[in-house]
């Protein structure tokens, strides 16, 4: 994806490095921790304020009883009235999504 032009942006309260630490299988992770160092621009903010949580009111973090529907309220504005195609991505071990 990187090769093609993607441009990828996310938020994390740890480092890279950190990521997904003491998880099950992370051996298979840690592959794209090499990628996001070597593709991606790493900014610490060096505050323990979460900035995630200010710039908007709107509350991007789909929690609650009503978690899935504010997500696919959300998608659907973003997508700005484009046609979705659903497709099946095989993740791996014999896992699709």
């Amino acid at each position: 994806l990187w090769r093609r032009g993607t441009v990828v942006v996310c938020t994390s309260n740890r480092p890279p490095e950190d990521l997904y630490e003491g998880g099950i299988n992370r051996g298979y992770f840690l592959p794209f921790l090499g990628l996001l160092r070597r593709y991606c621009v790493v900014c610490d903010m060096m505050s323990d304020f979460d900035y995630r949580r200010q710039a908007t009111n709107i509350d991007y973090f789909m929690v609650g009883d009503d978690g899935a529907e504010r997500g696919q309220d959300l998608f659907d504005s973003l997508r700005g009235g484009l046609e979705c195609k659903e497709v099946v991505v095989s993740v791996g071990m014999n896992r699709n999504y």
